[in-house]
């Protein structure tokens, strides 16, 4: 695929560069997305997302897929937070820009429940932003 470069101001976050090597900026298609009915309109729970990856622009990965947990999947990203992006919703299929921090294990979480179809992979990342990509 023919993937253009993203804006410098996507990529940096507009008025943050990236902290550290934990951090990555990405182009992936997403390939699976759960449903949580039980916490739906709520913004205390996390939905790991599996990533297909299409290009990183800083930071390192190197594997096929990423996993990645997005607060409130069914709120758009714009009501969810002022600053985690402009994507509308998750639909598998679509590719997406990505700013995202590698989660450690027991460090701290922003939400009361994460829920993980995919507890045998153990890294994750947490989204900080995200934008429809063409």
């Amino acid at each position: 695929e023919n993937l253009r470069k993203p804006k410098d101001e996507f990529v940096m976050g507009r008025e943050c560069k990236l902290t550290n090597d934990e951090e990555l900026s990405l182009i992936a298609k997403l390939v699976d997305k759960q449903t949580c009915p039980s916490s739906e309109g709520t913004r205390d729970y996390g939905l790991v997302m599996k990533y297909e990856v299409k290009e990183i622009y800083e930071g390192s990965h190197n594997c096929q897929h990423i996993y990645i947990i997005h607060g409130a999947p069914e709120i758009s990203r714009k009501r969810y937070h002022r600053c985690s992006g402009n994507l509308r919703s998750f639909d598998v299929g679509q590719t997406h820009l990505l700013r995202i921090k590698k989660k450690r294990i027991n460090d701290f979480s922003p939400f009361d429940e994460v829920i993980d179809p995919y507890k045998e992979i153990p890294i994750k990342y947490l989204c900080i932003k995200v934008d429809h990509y063409m």
